[in-house]
């Protein structure tokens, strides 16, 4: 009788034991360290061994572990990346830190509290988007947006391409650090140091080198999605509904309006392009010429709405020049599909303007348009919205400036 207690004594405590070794594997863990040779790598992964046997990073299931306590390690089996499977020997396991020998990597973890964790990020002051201040190559962006409780997406944009990266973040106010976790990222990924922080500038510091970042405004109210689509302008026989529109447009006449458009040398706009999956903007000035010639009483202004202006383009370009006539009531506009919304008075940084409020639309590209009543060919705003999936963007264009001939 007593061999047979004390059989099941030490059974209940082996079952217990291995039970509390479990328990503390099981969680969320930051990859920090992995010694190979002599080689050092800090990946900074977090890989979370779930109660119920699976293996997660990234919110990916990668594969199944298992304690093992004759050989007091973790086993681990995959069929997504062969690199996950074998046999983890345990080093070290107490309720904060985990090290493993896998082959001949030495493995260093750190334990995560994810309530800690949204804790700590929610007060950091990082929350919201910071743009990087990028002197030496200012056509290029970098926009890092932090949310809560633990997510980031890092935007760069640079001419005719744009890559996102996106992860979760770790700040650790005693430290004085934040982490970086996601795939793909070629800057300020892993551990950064926060050397500055305030309201509107932090600094990090990355692999010895430091970054300075502004804080984005969040446009978001400044936002006007255009909503409509092509067949709001016929009806249900599919006859366009504003036959008549053309008479109430603002520029019909000309020789009341040329004289003022004649003494017109330049137009200086911002053309803000709204940065795909941000609400931020990329910002530059635009200016059209406009080219008069006294003797006939004409003129031609450069079509800037397009997104670029003569001064900011190859020299061998040959820039497009529009000239406004008869048959282009909607400069810079052709061949497009519109209707009238109203008169309404808008001030930007040129002055304010009583306007006529245009709606156009050709094929899936949609505009509004703010048509200065008094100033042939002048307009105050536009707004340019293309919805496309993989092509959409949103660009706007305001009036900064009117400069007179002298």
């Amino acid at each position: 009788m007593k061999n047979i207690v004390l059989f099941f004594t030490v059974f209940i405590l082996g079952v217990s034991q291995s039970h509390a070794q479990k328990e503390k594997i099981t969680g969320n863990w930051l990859i920090t360290k992995v010694e190979v040779k002599n080689k050092v790598i800090t990946p900074y992964q977090v890989m979370n061994y779930n109660k119920d046997g699976k293996m997660i990073t990234m919110g990916i299931e990668v594969g199944a572990w298992e304690y093992h306590k004759k050989n007091h390690s973790i086993v681990t089996k995959s069929e997504f990346d062969k690199d996950f499977n074998g046999e983890n020997k345990i080093l070290k396991l107490s309720d904060t830190a985990l090290i493993v020998l896998k082959d001949d990597a030495k493995v260093y973890y750190n334990k995560i509290d994810l309530n800690q964790v949204s804790k700590e990020n929610a007060n950091s002051g990082l929350i919201g988007s910071w743009r990087l201040n990028n002197e030496e190559n200012p056509e290029t962006i970098h926009l890092l947006t932090f949310t809560s409780p633990d997510n980031f997406l890092l935007i760069t944009k640079d001419y005719g391409m744009q890559s996102k990266s996106k992860g979760t973040w770790i700040f650790n106010k005693k430290d004085k650090t934040v982490i970086l976790i996601g795939f793909s990222m070629e800057h300020f990924k892993g551990l950064n140091k926060v050397i500055h922080i305030s309201e509107n500038r932090i600094s990090l510091e990355n692999k010895s080198v430091t970054y300075a970042f502004t804080k984005e405004e969040n446009q978001a109210n400044t936002i006007e999605h255009l909503v409509f689509s092509q067949d709001d302008f016929f009806n249900e026989n599919e006859d366009f509904k504003y036959e008549e529109e053309e008479k109430n447009l603002p520029w019909n006449d000309w020789s009341a309006m040329k004289p003022d458009i004649l003494n017109v040398k330049q137009l200086v706009y911002t053309h803000s392009s709204l940065i795909p999956d941000t609400t931020s903007f990329e910002n530059k000035t635009l200016t059209a010429n406009v080219e008069v010639n006294m003797d006939e009483e004409a003129y031609y202004i450069d079509n800037i709405f397009i997104g670029f202006d003569s001064y900011n383009v190859p020299e061998d370009t040959e820039f497009p020049i529009n000239s406004f006539d008869d048959y282009n009531k909607l400069y810079p506009l052709e061949e497009a599909t519109f209707r009238i919304q109203g008169e309404e008075t808008i001030t930007t940084a040129a002055g304010s303007f009583n306007c006529t409020v245009v709606e156009a639309i050709k094929d899936d590209v949609r505009q509004k348009l703010w048509m200065i009543n008094d100033k042939l060919g002048v307009y105050a705003k536009i707004i340019e919205e293309n919805p496309d999936e993989h092509f959409g963007y949103y660009d706007r264009y305001e009036l900064q400036e009117i400069i007179y001939n002298n």
